[in-house]
C-alpha cells in the first residue's frame, strides 16, 4: 500500500512540473495583453437639412418657387408703388399661396405656374405663406 502512495504522489507531482494551457495542453501560458482600449472613432457631426437661402430679391418681376417647407425666396423686399408680378410654382405638392394682408389666395398644382400681379402700396412686412407651413416675409418700403 505505501508503494502505492508513493507512486500515486510521484505521479502527481509529474504532473504539476508543466502549466497546462485552457486548451488542456502543456506549455507556457500565454501572455494576454491588458492595454487600453483604442478610443472610438469621432461620431459623425451633425449637419442640419438645407433650409432657404436668406436672400432676398429687390425686384418687380419676381420668380417663387415653393417647397413644402420652405419657400425660396424667403424674403421679398420691393418699394412702396411698385407693381409686383410674382410668378409662383410648387415643386412637392398640392398647396395654397396666401398673402392675407393683399387679398392673394390662389391654388398651386406641382409644375403649373401661377401670375399674381398687385401693387405694393402700403409700407411694412407682410407675411405669405403655403398650406403646407412654408413662410415668407415680403417687405414694403
Amino acid at each position: 500500500m505505501k508503494k502505492m502512495a508513493l507512486i500515486a504522489v510521484l505521479m502527481l507531482l509529474a504532473a504539476c512540473n508543466g502549466a497546462i494551457s485552457p486548451s488542456g495542453e502543456r506549455g507556457n501560458i500565454p501572455q494576454i495583453d491588458i492595454s487600453p482600449p483604442k478610443p472610438l472613432p469621432e461620431p459623425p457631426r451633425y449637419e442640419p437639412p438645407p433650409t432657404a437661402p436668406e436672400e432676398y430679391y429687390q425686384a418687380e418681376d419676381i420668380e417663387v418657387k415653393a417647397y413644402d417647407s420652405t419657400i425660396i425666396p424667403s424674403q421679398i423686399r420691393v418699394a412702396k408703388g411698385d407693381v409686383v408680378e410674382l410668378t409662383i410654382t410648387t415643386v412637392e405638392s398640392r398647396t395654397r399661396f396666401t398673402l392675407e394682408d393683399y387679398g392673394i389666395d390662389v391654388e398651386l398644382i406641382p409644375g403649373k405656374a401661377v401670375e399674381i400681379t398687385f401693387t405694393a402700396d402700403a409700407p411694412g412686412k407682410f407675411n405669405y405663406k403655403t398650406s403646407t407651413g412654408a413662410r415668407g416675409e415680403l417687405i414694403v418700403e
